[in-house]
């Protein structure tokens, strides 16, 4: 039966983990929101992930990814 996990990632790697599972046929979730930030003085929409370190995926722990 298929469930959703929520992976713990290195910082910085959850893009790359979820490009790896998805490579491997293994749907992922990984939230991001807009936020806005003052960078170099400026005022600027920057994404930012919602549950920083972390991947949700969603497969079948028995079988493997497919």
């Amino acid at each position: 039966m298929k469930r959703w996990y929520l992976l713990y990632c290195k910082r910085g790697e959850q893009v790359r983990a979820k490009q790896h599972l998805e490579n491997q046929g293994v749907e992922c979730f990984y939230p991001t929101v807009e936020v806005e930030k003052i960078l170099r003085g400026k005022r600027q929409k920057v994404e930012e992930p919602l549950f920083p370190c972390y991947v949700f995926a969603y497969f079948d722990y028995e079988q493997g990814p497919n």
